[in-house]
């Protein structure tokens, strides 16, 4: 549950990314969110393969429960 809120929060983080003013790209190493942020596509992506994974084992034990 805390795994997939905080994902949700980093996807509704992103596309405000590009609501900055002109005067704070200066501070940004690049104004583009995908490129900035590499670290965070790499959370997701790891994210997303542990709720994958997760997922899976949990539907192969409640399909093993039921072939009983």
């Amino acid at each position: 549950m805390l795994q997939s809120a905080l994902l949700g929060l980093l996807v509704a983080l992103l596309p405000m990314y590009g609501l900055f003013p002109t005067s704070v790209a200066g501070y940004l190493p690049t104004v583009d969110p995908s490129t900035a942020s590499p670290k965070i596509l790499l959370l997701v992506a790891f994210a997303t393969s542990v709720g994958l994974c997760y997922l899976g084992g949990y539907f192969s034990i409640q399909l093993s429960q039921t072939r009983r």
